[in-house]
C-alpha cells in the first residue's frame, strides 16, 4: 500500500517553491514519503566530478542528472505546478467585494501594496488563510496528476 503524505506538508512546500528563487530545486520522494529540496550549488557539486559520493543518494544523483520531471522515486515540484499568484489576489479581492484592494492590484508593484493594505485592513489572517487553501488545492491537484494519496490534514 502507497504511503499517503500530509497534504498541509505539500502546501506548505507549494508555498516554499513560490517563494523561492531558482537556487532550490523542490522535490517529494515517494520511497521515503517526503518532500525535499536541494540547493543549485549542491545540483553543481554533483556535475562535478570530484564530488564526495557518499554525501547524496545516488539515485538522487541519476534522478538529478537525468533532467527529468518524475521518475519511479522522485518528483519534481515545479513553478507550474502553483496557482497563479497575481490571479490568487484578483480572486481574493474580488471575493470579499473590496474594490480598493482590486484597485491596488492595478497599480505598479500590486505585491507590496497589496500586502501593505490587508496587514493595515485586518484582512491578513483572512488573506493568509485563503492563499493556504489555494495551496492546499493546488497540492491537491499536483497530487492527482501523479496519482499519489495523500492525507486531508489542514487546518
Amino acid at each position: 500500500m502507497m504511503q499517503k503524505f500530509s497534504l498541509k506538508e505539500a502546501a506548505d512546500t507549494l508555498s516554499d517553491v513560490a517563494d523561492s528563487e531558482e537556487y532550490f530545486r523542490f522535490y517529494y520522494d515517494r520511497q521515503e514519503n517526503e518532500f525535499s529540496n536541494i540547493s543549485q550549488e549542491d545540483v553543481n557539486d554533483i556535475d562535478d566530478d570530484d564530488y564526495d559520493e557518499t554525501e547524496f543518494d545516488p539515485d538522487l544523483v541519476e534522478w538529478i542528472n537525468s533532467s527529468a520531471v518524475a521518475d519511479e522515486r522522485y518528483i519534481m515540484i515545479q513553478k507550474d505546478d502553483l496557482p497563479d499568484s497575481y490571479q490568487v489576489r484578483v480572486d481574493f479581492a474580488d471575493e470579499i467585494n473590496n474594490q480598493t484592494l482590486q484597485g491596488i492590484l492595478q497599480r505598479a508593484r500590486p505585491y507590496r501594496h497589496f500586502l501593505d493594505y490587508v496587514q493595515k485592513h485586518d484582512l491578513a489572517n483572512r488573506w493568509y488563510a485563503y492563499e493556504a487553501a489555494g495551496y492546499a488545492q493546488a497540492a491537491r491537484d499536483w497530487a492527482r496528476g501523479y496519482d499519489l494519496q495523500y492525507q486531508e490534514d489542514m487546518q
